[in-house]
């Protein structure tokens, strides 16, 4: 330690850098995972700001089935909260073609 600050030794700054590099083409493999037409629905919905009741009232779905999309699209995607679920549709929102 030099004036208050950690180095890490070149070795164990690579690891760092390799894990880091690991986990973000692992999620980049996630965003792009193949989803079905009615899960990329409710993910949208969900990117909308709406409630699982709310999505099943407009889909003609149970709240159950779209917990259901939701718990798949959560494992599909590697995803940790909801937040993050609303951060993947708002990215996905704005990456589509018109």
């Amino acid at each position: 330690m030099v004036c208050g600050r950690r180095y890490l030794s070149p070795p164990l700054s690579q690891r760092a850098v390799d894990a880091y590099a690991r986990r973000a083409r692992g999620r980049a493999t996630a965003e792009g995972a193949e989803l079905t037409a009615r899960e990329q629905e409710v993910l949208r919905l969900v990117g909308q700001g709406l409630t699982s009741a709310q999505i099943g009232e407009r889909l003609f779905i149970s709240v159950r089935t779209v917990e259901s999309h939701r718990s798949n699209l959560t494992k599909k995607l590697g995803l940790h909260s909801q937040a993050e679920m609303v951060r993947i549709a708002l990215r996905r929102e704005l990456t589509l073609e018109p």
